[in-house]
């Protein structure tokens, strides 16, 4: 027994060991454990596995970005296509990228202190005309691409971004949307209509189709070159009556700030134009024509190009007015036309300044006997087609609308129209005068009509 009793104590030393290292290895398992973790699948657009075919080295420009966000998912990207980016994230940014950023003022936005919701709006400065001129400054720091990446775009913004560049873009897929900084004539854009020097249009828009006595009509023009034009040219829109005779003309710079003869054989770029109403006109059907005409001069060389038809229409309201809001917004006028089913009104708006907010217009008719709202009508002028920050300054802007009183009883009713924020905020006050109320009314009475 004693014989036993030793070996048991010579032995229970290994045991106690092989038992401590295994409560060990469990305690050190049981703190660390390795489970399978889920992770996000990783993809790179097929664009960007494309690119790194491409030996040539050029950088690329990402749109939106953000050095605290998208240059992580675009570096990621880089690490397949291995070219350079304009902006990519690094702790602080060298005093030589803002020094860049100022040099491209379509880069705007992205200049240091500007507040990143404000940037993130836009990323750009789409009030700039010289597309091409624009790109130029990136292509000769060797951006090759502006890389437009969809899933991190508002639709809407895309949309911009189309209609800001003008020219097609050089790919597309539902990634990205790319183009070129160096666009070629016959390549990324085709001239639509020559007219002179090498300079065509890709396209020519009016708007309104009806304008007003006194109010103005907007030519929208995207031009381009297929050769360096040699002069410089104004364009010149001709305004003609149903007999085909000139009856005012107007002319501008293509674009202002970049003569024609900058252009190169390249050369893309928007234009606006404003063609004043007169308001003797008499009212009726005309039409618009354009030419380019030699700076100074309005007789045109080249091609002529029919922009489109236009009919005038009379500024005679049967009641005119001095009612404005707070913002400067004035109507002018408007006219009644009542029939047992409906009641026709034609308003006239102005506003002496340009206006840089969208505002729905309301027309409410209301019974005086209980202030019931019986009939309404809420919506962005022209019906929906012409927002107020679209308006230029003491443009008179027409519409008509219309509220039924087919169902109404009979009885006395008051018309009476405001304004409110287009994104649902605050009423515009109809109190102009330093004398206003605590709390202003924010509509101005019309009339008062009667149902029979």
């Amino acid at each position: 027994l004693l014989q036993v009793q030793e070996r048991w104590r010579s032995s229970r030393g290994p045991i106690i060991e092989a038992v401590t290292a295994g409560l060990m290895a469990a305690l050190i398992l049981w703190e660390n454990p390795i489970p399978p973790i889920p992770t996000t699948a990783t993809t790179v657009p097929q664009w960007y596995r494309d690119l790194a075919e491409n030996e040539e080295p050029f950088a690329l420009l990402e749109i939106p970005f953000h050095d605290r966000g998208f240059d992580k998912l675009y570096m990621f990207y880089q690490t397949t296509h291995g070219k350079p980016l304009l902006i990519g994230h690094v702790s602080r940014l060298p005093l030589a990228t803002f020094d860049f950023l100022e040099s491209v003022p379509f880069l705007g936005p992205l200049k240091t202190g500007q507040p990143w919701h404000i940037v993130e709006e836009s990323w750009v400065d789409f009030a700039h005309r010289d597309i091409t001129r624009q790109f130029e400054l990136l292509a000769q720091e060797n951006v090759r691409y502006i890389v437009l990446n969809k899933p991190l775009i508002a639709g809407g913004l895309i949309d911009r971004w189309r209609d800001w560049v003008t020219f097609e873009p050089a790919y597309e897929d539902d990634e990205v949307l790319v183009y070129h900084t160096r666009p070629q004539a016959g390549v990324d854009y085709e001239i639509a209509q020559q007219m002179a020097g090498g300079i065509g249009i890709l396209r020519a828009e009016r708007a309104p189709q009806e304008a007003n006595q006194a109010g103005v009509v907007k030519i929208d023009v995207r031009w381009a070159s297929d050769r360096a034009p040699e002069r410089d040219y104004q364009v010149c829109f001709y305004l003609k009556d149903d007999q085909g005779s000139v009856v005012s003309t107007t002319c501008a710079q293509p674009v202002a700030g970049w003569p024609t003869s900058e252009w190169g054989p390249n050369g893309v770029a928007r234009g606006r134009y404003l063609i004043p109403i007169d308001e003797n006109l008499p009212p009726g059907p005309y039409s618009i024509d354009m030419a380019l005409a030699e700076s100074g001069a309005q007789e045109h060389v080249g091609e002529v190009i029919v922009v489109g038809d236009i009919t005038i229409t009379p500024f005679a309201a049967q009641h005119e007015t001095t009612l404005c809001w707070e913002n400067g917004l004035c109507l002018r006028g408007y006219d009644l036309v009542q029939s047992p089913d409906e009641l026709r009104i034609d308003l006239f708006w102005q506003s002496a300044t340009g206006l840089n907010e969208s505002y729905k217009r309301f027309v409410h008719l209301v019974d005086t006997r209980d202030g019931r709202l019986v009939a309404q009508d809420d919506a962005i002028p022209r019906d929906w087609t012409y927002p107020t920050n679209a308006w230029e300054p003491e443009e008179l802007v027409a519409e008509r609308l219309t509220l039924p009183l087919q169902d109404l009883p009979a009885g006395s009713y008051v018309l009476r129209t405001g304004w409110y924020a287009a994104d649902g905020g605050e009423s515009l006050s109809a109190c102009t005068t330093e004398e206003c109320p605590e709390q202003p009314p924010v509509y101005h009475l019309l009339t008062t009509i009667d149902v029979p």
